[in-house]
């Protein structure tokens, strides 16, 4: 079988698992649904219980210098910023779970279709292996996403010393400092691309072993 081949049946078996889309859909219909109940609902109590007034701010001529003392403007209206804050990471949180519990059932009904290509799709295999493939895949997905962070500290700590670089020629001659400023841009472009890259071929693999290993 060729790459063409592959890639070609693999479109076949992803379309003929059409209710995935569906299930997708109405996730994204809940996570907003769940926006408005987590997040809009507090907010509008918020309103009511701690008396919040935001007649000064609506009516504030310029908003840039308002903007200018963000101290002055959460010392008046903290208690609203408390309870934004923590009615969003709660549903940062519950949407999370949501996204990981429906991938890890999508990539458990793609999964036995590979084994199974005539099994048709049903509810009962979608909750059963994402309750399977639940757990696996949020501890991997853990573990990817510190890789990813070291990869942007790492790309950073470049970026900084490549600033620090120019900047010392520059000083110099400014025709190096430009030759080394699109040099070492380009260099860190290429390594950006080519490190990401490869983290993101690492969790399509990884993901494949979550269901073939569970």
């Amino acid at each position: 079988m060729t790459y063409t081949d592959a890639v070609k049946s693999g479109f076949r078996l992803i379309n003929s698992k059409w209710q995935l889309v569906v299930i997708q859909v109405g996730m994204m219909i809940a996570n907003f649904i769940g926006f408005l109940v987590i997040v809009g609902i507090p907010l509008g109590i918020a309103f009511i219980v701690f008396g919040l007034d935001l007649t000064g701010l609506a009516q504030a001529r310029d908003i840039m210098e308002l903007l200018r003392h963000p101290s002055e403007l959460l010392s008046k209206y903290m208690g609203l910023a408390l309870l934004v804050l923590v009615s969003f990471l709660l549903y940062i949180l519950a949407i999370t779970t949501a996204g990981l519990f429906v991938f890890a059932g999508a990539i458990g009904t793609i999964g036995r279709s590979v084994y199974d290509p005539a099994r048709k799709f049903s509810m009962k295999l979608f909750f059963d292996e994402a309750r399977k493939i639940f757990f696996p895949l949020m501890w991997f997905s853990l573990l990817m996403g510190l890789v990813f962070i070291v990869i942007a500290f790492f790309l950073g700590l470049l970026g900084g010393g490549v600033a620090a670089i120019v900047q010392g020629a520059r000083s110099q001659d400014s025709t190096l400092a430009l030759f080394l400023g699109i040099f070492f841009s380009l260099l860190l472009a290429l390594l950006a691309i080519s490190v990401i890259l490869g983290a993101i071929a690492v969790t399509v693999y990884g993901v494949a072993i979550l269901f073939f290993k569970a």
